[in-house]
């Protein structure tokens, strides 16, 4: 009412004499209100929809598993953190296992060297670097 009614009053003041910015205005008043009615209606059919669609079904091997999931997660219920911990600490445990495993097992790579080359002494990094760059 009184914004419709000031909003009509200055486009009166400011409008030529033949009416039009006022029927405009009501135009736009009746477009928007359509409009409004449009989206309210269009939102209620799709809470109908949603309300409407019926549940997926499960079968009755799925249900049991799900209880039994259930009631395993109900009794055994820990914090996150504490299932991550527990988690990182199974893996860090795993990993030693694996590397002790591999520092156990033989070797399998027996390089052929010569007998000359066997019989010289070993060289550092620094000494096999410093002998490319003087060649």
């Amino acid at each position: 009412g009184g914004v419709r009614s000031s909003v009509i009053r200055r486009l009166d003041e400011s409008s030529q004499d033949d009416g039009t910015s006022a029927s405009s205005f009501d135009a736009f008043l009746q477009r928007q209100s359509d409009f409004m009615r449009k989206q309210d209606m269009n939102v209620q059919l799709q809470l109908a929809d949603q309300a409407a669609q019926p549940k997926p079904a499960i079968s009755a091997n799925s249900e049991r598993i799900l209880r039994r999931k259930e009631r395993e997660d109900a009794s055994t219920a820990r914090p996150f953190l504490e299932r991550v911990e527990q988690t990182l600490e199974a893996k860090e445990h795993n990993m030693q296992e694996l590397s002790q495993r591999v520092l156990q097992e033989e070797c399998s790579f027996k390089p052929k060297i010569n007998k000359s080359s066997a019989a010289r002494s070993a060289r550092s990094w620094k000494e096999l670097s410093e002998g490319d760059v003087k060649r």
